[in-house]
C-alpha cells in the first residue's frame, strides 16, 4: 500500500534534511576551524591542503542542498507537482557526496596502515570505501540516464535527424 504524498512527508522531511545537514556542516567547519588555527603548522602541507579541499567541496554540497531545497519550497510553492520534478542539485549534491566520502574514508585507512604497517587491514577497509564510491556514480549514472533520454525526446537539438 503506498503512502499518500502530504507535506510532512515531502517538504516536511526534506525540511528537517536541511536542518540536520546544516547542523553537520556547521560542527565540521568548527572543527576546521579549530584545525587551522591549532594543528595546521605541526602537520604536511599535503594534509593541509586535503582539509581545504574537503572543506571546499562540503560548502559546495551543503549549498546544492539548500538550493534544491528552497527550488521545492519557495520557488515551487504554489505548484503541487513541484515535488514530483527532481531538482538537478539534488543529483549533483550526490557526486559532492561520494568525492567526499571517498577521500576521508581513504584517508583513515591511510592512516590504518600506517599505524598498524598492515596493508591488509588497510585493503579491508579501502575496499568497501571504493565500491560505495563507484555504486553511488552508478546509481547517479542511472537515475540520470532516463532524465536525459526523455530531454532528448523533446528537444533533440539542431542536428537532430
Amino acid at each position: 500500500m503506498a503512502v499518500p504524498a502530504t507535506i510532512d512527508n515531502t517538504l516536511g522531511a526534506l525540511y528537517i534534511t536541511v536542518v540536520i545537514t546544516s547542523l553537520l556542516f556547521g560542527v565540521g567547519i568548527i572543527q576546521s576551524w579549530i584545525y587551522f588555527q591549532e594543528k595546521r603548522k605541526e602537520d604536511h602541507w599535503f594534509l593541509v591542503l586535503f582539509v581545504a579541499c574537503v572543506n571546499v567541496m562540503d560548502i559546495v554540497q551543503q549549498s546544492l542542498i539548500c538550493h534544491a531545497v528552497y527550488r521545492y519550497a519557495v520557488t515551487g510553492h504554489d505548484d503541487p507537482t513541484a515535488m514530483l520534478k527532481m531538482q538537478k542539485t539534488i543529483m549533483i549534491e550526490l557526486y559532492f557526496g561520494g568525492v567526499i566520502a571517498l577521500l576521508v574514508q581513504q584517508l583513515y585507512c591511510w592512516r590504518i596502515w600506517k599505524l598498524s604497517k598492515n596493508w591488509m587491514i588497510g585493503m579491508l577497509v579501502a575496499l568497501p570505501s571504493a565500491a560505495y564510491f563507484v555504486l553511488t556514480y552508478v546509481y547517479t549514472a542511472l537515475t540520470w540516464y532516463p532524465v536525459f533520454l526523455y530531454l532528448a525526446r523533446i528537444n533533440p537539438g539542431p542536428n537532430a535527424g
